[in-house]
């Protein structure tokens, strides 16, 4: 019988608290108990006259066989299966509406109530996804997928100890079941419970040694012993090499997660080049791995490559919108390529998702104050993160004052700069006048000016005692010579006559 099987949350760990390991359940292994579904059928009247005794109408099919009822079943909880593939809400709910009626007219249908338990998991109702499951775990207590999702539903909803339960309870009856030996795994490592991890993990591999997923749990339980600064050397040591040895089992040198992991181990390592190149090539294998996004984002970040961030950070969002963590790094991104109000509105959305947690105010604090030079709003973000008890609330009291006495000197500098504009300004319509004044008498000099090709007559100023010049144009008047004045002497005759 095809079932649906649900993906449920992402692997690896991270700088905070890694998500649980993905869960992926598969179809069933084991032979349905399909119940035919019962089809009413529509009998044609009889062709015999009213009064008289119904005869056999020969044109009345006949009641289906019990193949075909078998097969009619197999095919209603089929479509009601490939419905959910979908992850449609409208599909999971008309899926929700075949597979109601198979339960209630077969209730001892454990794939019926498997089912059930995808399509109400995908309408995001929980709780009756839990019963459904439970259900079919009474009627079928080997169906391993069925506890492996509850146990995935509880680690989702924080209640890991109740995670463990129907994880070891799937396993009582189903012990062959590697998904949920590595959710067991996952969920002791999550405990911090290292030591028994470890021990369970060996288990597993005693039962298939070819397990990636062991491998690859295995290797995780020493990363966080390493995270935790247990013997880190030794433990690094040991998760690479379950790592490497993860990646040499069928399919290991295309799973992403290995890979993701492997980058981590480098990183932790401090070889910072070699674990870029393993988180982006486990992207390229599963773009949508947001653990390995925030790990390849943050060493962007730190080296302040806002660029290739802050594509990652955005898909990261659309893939979980709710992941506190992705928009407050993408708040960093954003304020690092100056997109300042998209950097406001991404810590805003950390707040609304994280009400009780301060730290995000701080960073909206710095971005009001430092960015944008909105001093007062900064100085009430600074007071209320104080005020909640933020990690560095000690320090607030001096970004106040830091803040207000930049706010002090931005004011001054802004006076300073209007009365340098205003000076700019009087002098500029100062000369502006002078010029428009030289303007003014170079036009009135030019008025001035005699009109070319006209004849200008030109007089020389006449001195006491001195003739006239005559022009060229006047001929001049011919004189007497002069006579000699009476009151000279007559000029004496010359001795040598």
């Amino acid at each position: 019988m095809k079932t649906f099987s649900l993906v449920m949350v992402l692997a690896a760990c991270g700088p905070k608290p890694a998500p649980p390991e993905a869960v992926i359940p598969e179809a069933v292994p084991v032979a349905p108990q399909v119940v035919p579904q019962v089809v009413p059928q529509t009998v044609a009247p009889s062709s015999a006259a009213v009064g008289t005794a119904a005869l056999p109408d020969p044109f009345v099919p006949p009641p289906p066989t019990k193949e075909e009822l078998l097969a009619q079943a197999e095919k209603q909880l089929q479509d009601a299966a490939g419905l959910l593939t979908t992850r449609k809400l409208n599909d999971a709910q008309r899926s929700v509406d075949l597979l109601k009626a198979i339960a209630r007219e077969y209730p001892d249908n454990a794939l019926a109530f498997y089912n059930l338990g995808l399509a109400y998991q995908i309408l995001g109702q929980d709780s009756d996804a839990r019963k459904a499951y439970l259900r079919a775990t009474d009627i079928h207590p080997s169906l391993g997928d069925a506890w492996l999702n509850l146990g995935a539903m509880r680690r989702n909803q924080g209640d890991n100890q109740r995670a463990m339960q129907y994880y070891r309870a799937g396993l009582r009856n189903d012990g062959e079941n590697m998904r949920l030996r590595s959710g067991l795994v996952s969920v002791l490592r999550q405990l911090g419970n290292y030591e028994q991890a470890i021990e369970e993990a060996k288990k597993a591999l005693v039962v298939n040694a070819n397990s990636l997923e062991i491998y690859n749990n295995l290797a995780l339980v020493y990363l966080s012993q390493a995270e935790a600064g247990i013997d880190v050397p030794t433990k690094l040591a040991l998760s690479q090499f379950y790592l490497e040895r993860a990646k040499r089992k069928e399919g290991g040198d295309k799973h992403a997660r290995v890979q993701c992991n492997l980058g981590r181990v480098y990183e932790m390592k401090g070889l910072v080049f070699q674990a870029t190149a393993a988180y982006q090539e486990a992207m390229l294998m599963d773009p949508d791995l947001v653990q390995c996004s925030l790990y390849l984002t943050a060493i962007y970040l730190d080296s302040r490559n806002y660029g290739d961030a802050i594509p990652l950070l955005e898909r990261s969002a659309v893939n979980e919108p709710e992941n506190a963590a992705i928009h407050l790094n993408l708040g960093i991104a954003y304020r690092g390529a100056s997109r300042y109000e998209d950097a406001k509105r991404e810590y805003n959305r950390v707040l609304e998702l994280q009400p009780e947690n301060p730290e995000p105010t701080l960073n909206l604090a710095i971005l009001t104050g430092d960015y944008l030079k909105e001093f007062d709003e900064a100085v009430t973000l600074y007071e209320s993160y104080r005020d909640a008890g933020g990690e560095q609330a000690a320090l607030i009291d001096g970004y106040i004052v830091a803040t207000l006495r930049e706010k002090k000197r931005i004011e001054k500098e802004e006076r300073r700069r209007k009365k340098r504009e205003e000076r700019d300004r009087a002098r500029q319509d100062r000369q502006r006048k002078l010029e428009e004044a030289e303007r003014q008498k170079e036009q009135e000099a030019l008025q001035q000016q005699p009109v070319p090709g006209m004849p200008v007559e030109s007089v020389a100023p006449v001195e006491s005692g001195q003739q006239p010049v005559p022009s060229e144009d006047e001929p001049a008047e011919e004189q007497a010579p002069a006579e000699p004045s009476p009151a000279d002497p007559p000029p004496a005759e010359s001795p040598w006559g």
